[in-house]
């Protein structure tokens, strides 16, 4: 009988979620409130509290009532109808507050791991010659937003185009600071699930940047579903806007966006169908993790292939797994997840798929250990390879990114480029400026493929490294004196020798007398001389900034070693000699013309010995097979006479 009534009030439950009448609603909107609401409050899921759960492999139609973020009922109709909230309308059967952890939103969050460095935020502003690389992780590198001036509200505007939400995209919880005050006209940049999980393309990711853009955060998961259309910007009101106090006669444009949904989208019950996956195709990922080869000798988009992988029918989640977490495995050896374990055994890496590498030792008694060789993976002969290349490696050296040449080359990507946005301005040469591959030692100490951005920023101080100034003030204190330098918004490159002078004698008018200016750029750091002169010293408080590259993987015969151990192993081989510069800094006569073994600390005169020896392996080997022959026809012909002898005598 209990378990009759337990199964009947789920029944009721799943009605509530997807059959329930909007008149009634409309009626009683304090029960609605009263059932929907502690559901849709929970951070995280309290316990006790059961979500609904199909536990098939069927995909649930979605076939569901749109709620806003106060829990009440969404009737299409209603010319004030408020905009769809994903966190109440999902949350009736998801725990929305486990997924607010996930790796894709979980930046601002201060007690999460920072894990294995990945691609910043690159704030750039090509006015004042300033690109400096941003992460809330603390990666070894890059600068917290905060140290640079950017509060959660300018990281939003900058990046949320290619940001999913959540973290620190969302109002603070405390009182708004000095600079948020945006926040409660504009709502918070929610988690979208649709961004990901929209199976076809009713989800319109340009549109949610157009609306970021706009400052309707609230309105966006509505407007980029194409649920309905928004009339009005919040952008366009003041910041002392108080919504509760109705128009203002004096202004009456002054006003909340307001929606037209589209009644089209909604059957006779008021329910709309979201078509959602919970594999979301490439096309998806592609938005946020495009990367595309530019500059002179840049490959047409259709002479290139995708990554290996694809092209044999998987796709990124195949690799990239996760659970109502949303913790993604993002692939490299030795990720552990937040209780210090490796992430599905180790499996889901190079290794674990293509060698024989499970790490069930570290599993608890009993745990399910994923073999590998999974979905398909061809074990690699890697025939004639020393096996020291396998622990002095990683798999992606050779096999992952473009293939390297004598000169890394110039990459534009989406978070730093705005890729998958329309434009008529993007150029080739735009900030900021990325080059790769780089050959360097990973976090694990394998020499790795990666990307790099040189750190350019302007700093008042010679303490701890030389901090960044203050964006604003930067933009402020250098907007004249470098346009009278011949820069504007629209130059490209790296600033001249002689706008950076102009730019330290503009901050040390204005600086305090305890304050040093300085620019930092490509491991130098300037500063002005006692005779106004510009001084520049080598400083690794510009180092540049790196992470690896796993995509695209080349096919096996494109992959270095395929022809001979001289891919690698000779005086001109990338590998060693490439070198790191782009074409457009070769301009300033300050830019690192460093080589790949040198910025990674290789011993060049050992390096270049070794690579001389493999000119001579080949006659190494005839002459060694040669050698083992002779002794071997000597032992022969000892033997033989030896056995002659014997025979004679018996």
């Amino acid at each position: 009988m209990r378990e009759s009534h337990r199964v009947s009030t789920q029944l009721r439950d799943a009605a509530t979620c997807a059959d329930v009448r909007r008149p009634l609603l409309r009626h009683l909107p304090v029960l609605a409130l009263t059932i929907v609401a502690p559901v849709f409050a929970q951070e995280p899921k309290e316990e006790g509290v059961e979500l609904l759960r199909s536990d098939s492999r069927a995909p649930f139609v979605h076939r569901i009532g749109l709620y806003d973020e106060r829990g009440g009922a969404i009737d299409p109709a209603d010319p004030d109808a408020a905009p769809y909230s994903p966190r109440a309308t999902c949350g009736k059967c998801h725990e929305v507050g486990a997924i607010g952890r996930g790796w894709h939103f979980n930046a601002g969050h201060a007690e999460v791991p920072s894990g294995r460095p990945g691609e910043p935020w690159i704030y750039a502003d090509p006015s004042t010659g300033t690109q400096i690389p941003l992460s809330y992780r603390g990666w070894r590198g890059t600068f917290s937003p905060d140290a640079v001036g950017l509060t959660p509200w300018d990281v939003m505007k900058i990046f949320g185009r290619h940001l999913p939400g959540g973290g620190a995209l969302h109002p603070p919880e405390t009182a708004d600071p000095p600079g948020l005050s945006r926040w409660p006209l504009a709502g918070g940049l929610d988690i979208d699930c649709m961004l990901c999980h929209s199976k076809g393309n009713h989800h319109d990711p340009a549109q949610r940047a157009a609306q970021i853009e706009r400052e309707n955060l609230r309105w966006i998961p509505t407007v980029a579903a194409g649920f309905a259309v928004v009339r009005g910007d919040v952008a366009k009101l003041p910041d002392d806007f108080d919504p509760d106090l109705g128009p203002n006669p004096d202004f009456p444009e002054q006003q909340l966006p307001r929606l037209t949904y589209d009644r089209t989208r909604f059957d006779a019950d008021d329910r709309v169908l979201f078509d959602i996956t919970r594999r979301p195709a490439t096309d998806r990922c592609y938005f946020c993790h495009s990367t595309r080869e530019v500059g002179d000798g840049a490959p047409r988009t259709w002479h290139t292939d995708d990554d290996v992988h694809l092209r044999a029918g998987m796709t990124c989640t195949d690799c990239h797994r996760n659970g109502i977490d949303h913790m993604i495995v993002r692939g490299y050896e030795g990720e552990r997840d937040a209780d210090g374990r490796l992430v599905a055994a180790g499996t889901l890496t190079c290794r674990g798929c293509h060698t024989d590498d499970a790490a069930a030792d570290e599993l608890p008694p009993g745990e399910y250990v994923p073999k590998a060789g999974r979905l398909g993976a061809p074990i690699p002969r890697h025939a004639g390879l020393p096996a020291f290349h396998l622990e002095e490696m990683s798999c992606t050296a050779c096999h992952s990114g473009p293939e390297p040449g004598s000169l890394a080359r110039r990459f534009q990507t989406s978070l730093s480029h705005g890729l998958g946005l329309p434009t008529r301005d993007r150029r080739t040469d735009d900030d900021p400026v990325l080059t790769g591959p780089v050959f360097l030692p990973g976090a694990d100490g394998r020499l790795a493929p990666h990307r790099l951005a040189w750190p350019q920023y302007w700093s008042l101080s010679r303490e701890a490294g030389f901090p960044p100034l203050d964006a604003a003030r930067v933009k402020k204190l250098l907007k004249n004196p470098l346009a009278d330098a011949q820069r504007s918004a629209t130059t490209q490159g790296p600033l001249t020798r002689e706008q950076i002078t102009a730019g330290l004698k503009a901050l040390q008018t204005a600086a305090a007398e305890s304050e040093s200016p300085a620019y930092v750029a490509f491991q130098r750091v300037y500063t002005l001389g006692p005779d106004g002169s510009l001084v520049s010293t080598s400083d690794e408080a510009g180092a540049a900034y790196a992470w690896p590259i796993a995509h695209d993987v080349r096919p096996a015969r494109q992959s270095l070693g395929a022809g001979g151990c001289t891919d690698c192993h000779a005086d001109d081989a990338p590998m060693y000699a490439g070198r790191i510069v782009d074409a457009s800094l070769a301009a300033n006569p300050d830019a690192p013309r460093t080589t790949m073994q040198e910025l990674r600390g290789a011993d060049v005169g050992l390096a270049r010995a070794w690579n001389r020896s493999m000119r001579l392996r080949e006659a190494f080997k005839v002459a060694a097979f040669a050698a083992v022959a002779l002794v071997a026809w000597f032992a022969v012909a000892r033997g033989t006479g030896a056995c002659a002898r014997w025979i004679e005598r018996r």
